[in-house]
């Protein structure tokens, strides 16, 4: 980047910032009570929501990296893994926890891994991107069941964020080869002190909580901040606003707005993670010296996938979105098995055939991006 250039984003950066801190404390002192009353809720909302479920993983995957009890698998996984993503064994891991956790546990376990020397930093930056996803707690069962009131909606969301996450990742990763033929660092013969192995990871899960909670918060208060400064009643506007700046809320907000472009929306959310989920990722990173570039160039191509994908599907096969799913906690295993349908399996084929042919694609041409 040049140095005309870097001034000009410099100064877009100073512009927008005191943009924010200039709304934000107006609207502190202009709205006084509902911001304080809104506050409140926020931080209410992630110690009874957020952090119950994100704490205990982010031990556990902080755990599951810093003593590599995960070996056997990233072994067993690591030549499909290196042919999609030119990643070493150590990416596995943080790949796996991202879609079964949330955010930012997959990122944190990338960081993780990087601290140990299992990835180096090219390797930890590419895998923070790849694997920085929410789980099926959020996605199927919060935003399907409690939200939509429609289980096959989470699962459709959740769908699309998987194959976009595997379509990006095929895509835009540069190849870059192993260090080893065999994918390993070797045997690993270092005595895990488990006492200090605890001690850390529950001290580092207290600080990413307290990080997440503390921009869920922020975000959250720039919303309703903006929406107060600028007399913003639009339900369009808001949407988009809450898509853009805080993922949970922009959930909420598109599912409220119904149809295949508020699915669409909700999966664009859910894929990109919003502004809220790559400050919180990187607060994690730098404290590593890690970039979050690629994180915010994948996840904006990963979040136009998925929304695409949801919104064609939701398109074409309007049934597999229905209105009202009646006692669906009691059906939940029924309706799972519901889901695979013939129209589900044909939409599912083509998603898969055309990871095929992107990554057959790949291998002919040669043409990376990251």
């Amino acid at each position: 980047m040049t140095r005309k250039k870097h001034g000009k984003v410099c100064l877009f950066s100073l512009f927008l910032t005191l943009a924010v801190i200039t709304v934000v404390i107006y609207s502190m002192f202009r709205y006084s009570s509902e911001m304080t009353d809104h506050i409140r809720k926020s931080f209410v909302s992630c110690s009874s929501n957020v952090l119950p479920t994100l704490f205990p993983f982010m031990i556990i995957s902080s755990m599951i990296v810093k003593t590599r009890l995960a070996g056997p698998a990233e072994k067993l996984f690591w030549r499909p893994f290196r042919r999609m993503f030119d990643l070493p064994p150590a990416s596995v891991t943080p790949f796996f926890l991202g879609f079964l956790c949330s955010f930012p546990v997959g990122a944190l376990s990338a960081v993780e891994a990087y601290k140990t020397g299992a990835l180096t930093k090219d390797e930890a930056e590419r895998t923070m991107a790849l694997s920085n996803n929410t789980g099926p707690a959020f996605v199927i069962l919060l935003t399907g069941v409690t939200l939509s009131h429609n289980i096959r909606t989470g699962i459709l969301i959740y769908f699309a964020e998987v194959s976009s996450a595997i379509l990006t990742g095929n895509l835009l990763f540069r190849k870059k080869g192993v260090r080893n033929s065999d994918g390993s660092k070797g045997p690993d013969t270092t005595i895990v002190d488990f006492g200090r192995v605890v001690a850390d990871s529950v001290s580092g899960a207290v600080t990413s909580c307290w990080t997440v909670a503390a921009n869920v918060v922020f975000f959250s208060l720039v919303l309703k901040a903006f929406t107060l400064a600028f007399f913003i009643t639009g339900k369009r506007i808001v949407t988009f606003l809450s898509v853009f700046l805080e993922f949970s809320e922009g959930v909420k907000e598109a599912i409220a707005s119904g149809g295949p472009p508020g699915v669409s929306l909700a999966a664009l959310s859910v894929c990109s993670g919003s502004l809220s989920v790559l400050f919180q990722v990187s607060a994690i990173a730098s404290t590593s010296g890690l970039s979050v570039k690629r994180t915010a160039v994948f996840k904006l191509i990963q979040g136009s996938l998925g929304a695409a994908l949801c919104y064609v599907i939701s398109s074409i096969f309007p049934g597999i979105l229905p209105v009202n799913v009646k006692n669906v906690s009691n059906k939940l295993p029924v309706v799972l098995l519901s889901y695979g349908s013939i129209r589900v399996r044909l939409c599912s084929a083509v998603v898969l055939g055309c990871l095929i042919y992107a990554f057959i694609s790949r291998i002919k041409r040669k043409r990376y991006f990251l």
